[in-house]
């Protein structure tokens, strides 16, 4: 990968971190399947992981502010309880999230100091759980018209200033 596309690729997390909401409630998975993708396209070596994480009373206390419901577990906010998991993408040694690019698993490790397990996902299984609904039904799928749109912008060329302002006006998606 180039410095510039990688700069690209940060530039695009920033971006997808101001105008999707709670995009690391949910969105990550999306993200990982419609970045996945298009850098398959490009002839990327692409790995889909999936972080399982630790969840502790911060992470529940987070999540009740963010979906102003009470809760006092994670089946009574998504009905079906389970852990908490994060999926990103692994080009090389570099792994890339809707928070940016990191150097290496260690850097990971010390931005989600709760991850317990780590494992290959298959973006075929990625693709059904998005397209089902499976992922995470917290998610607002509303804006993924958005995100597709600046995924595609931001891997082929820079976004024009016009084109900036219609995302930001909330015109694309």
């Amino acid at each position: 990968m180039t410095e510039d596309f990688k700069g690209d690729l940060v530039a695009l997390a920033k971006i997808i971190n101001s105008v999707i909401q709670n995009v690391n409630n949910g969105g990550c998975g999306y993200f990982a399947l419609y970045l996945g993708e298009k850098l398959y396209e490009l002839g990327y070596d692409v790995d889909i992981l999936t972080l399982e994480l630790t969840i502790n009373d911060k992470h529940l206390l987070q999540l009740r502010e963010i979906y102003r419901k009470p809760f006092k577990t994670l089946k009574e906010l998504n009905g079906r309880g389970g852990s908490i998991n994060h999926i990103l993408l692994r080009i090389g040694s570099n792994y890339i999230d809707t928070r940016g690019i990191y150097d290496s698993i260690d850097d990971v490790k010390k931005y989600y100091p709760e991850f317990t397990n780590m494992t290959t996902f298959d973006l075929d299984k990625l693709k059904s759980l998005c397209e089902e609904g499976g992922w995470n039904p917290m998610f607002d799928t509303s804006q993924l018209p958005k995100m597709e749109y600046l995924i595609n912008k931001y891997t082929g060329k820079q976004i024009p200033i016009m084109d900036m302002l219609k995302i930001r006006l909330g015109l694309v998606g």
